[in-house]
């Protein structure tokens, strides 16, 4: 669940949408900048993506998500 304006104390259904989670981690440069701070944090990012990968190759974010975390796949 993502909070389309990003105050989290407004969950109204017109302020929530439902985005998966590599869409979630480059939303914004605020989400971006702490994923790429605390990688290790993101281990449900990394095994979305592996489950994932080829159900997410007409997703946007796939191709920089494999440059900015490739190590991370492995």
């Amino acid at each position: 669940m993502d909070h389309i304006n990003g105050n989290k104390m407004e969950c109204k259904d017109h302020n929530l949408q439902v985005i998966c989670k590599l869409c979630h981690t480059y939303k914004d440069e605020y989400h971006l900048n702490q994923a790429l701070k605390f990688p290790n944090r993101n281990k449900i990012l990394h095994e979305f993506v592996k489950r994932n990968k080829e159900a997410l190759i007409n997703n946007e974010y796939l191709h920089k998500y494999l440059v900015d975390f490739s190590k991370y796949l492995y």
